[in-house]
């Protein structure tokens, strides 16, 4: 019973010390800027924001779910937000965004673990553009937000990442 006791006490310890993870909030990718051949600095989009969020997201963390608003659009377009909503614990979210040709379905699985999220999403089954992309979402020392993308598309493999700073 003792062992029990101290087994538990150690338990809520250890997990009273953790933090969660707080991705809440708007974020704004962070524009790399390099010098130009005048040597004056000229803000530029980095080759790494093939994270696939775009310039700007809101992020929705709640107990069950968590929501990502991409922003595609400029501020006085009529069209809203693109919209993703995962439930938390790796239960199958299905997201659809008319873009493009037509309606695209995303099928995807979401796990919050520590101190990072995991979305695993498929498009396009059964057909020959099928993807996978896996994105991994962590808050890094300098409390940026962190997103490394992998996509894997029939044989071919490729990873980006991109990092947004958490508007105030």
């Amino acid at each position: 019973m003792n062992a029990l006791f101290v087994l538990s006490a150690a338990f809520v310890a250890a997990t009273a010390g953790a933090q969660t993870l707080d991705l809440g909030g708007r974020w704004t990718l962070v524009v790399e800027s390099p010098a130009s051949s005048e040597g004056t600095a000229r803000p530029r989009i980095p080759a790494t924001t093939g994270g696939g969020w775009g310039r700007e997201i809101t992020i929705t963390q709640e107990s069950t779910r968590i929501t990502i608003e991409r922003h595609q659009f400029v501020a006085n377009d009529m069209q809203p937000p693109l919209r993703y909503v995962y439930a938390l614990g790796g239960a199958e979210s299905r997201n659809v965004v008319n873009m493009g040709l037509g309606p695209q379905e995303q099928v995807a699985r979401a796990t919050l673990d520590g101190d990072t999220l995991v979305i695993v999403s498929r498009y396009a089954e059964g057909t020959p553009l099928a993807a996978e992309v896996r994105q991994v979402f962590s808050i890094d020392r300098s409390r940026e937000l962190v997103v490394e993308t992998t996509r894997k598309v029939g044989g071919a493999t490729s990873t980006a990442t991109a990092r947004y700073r958490r508007q105030q």
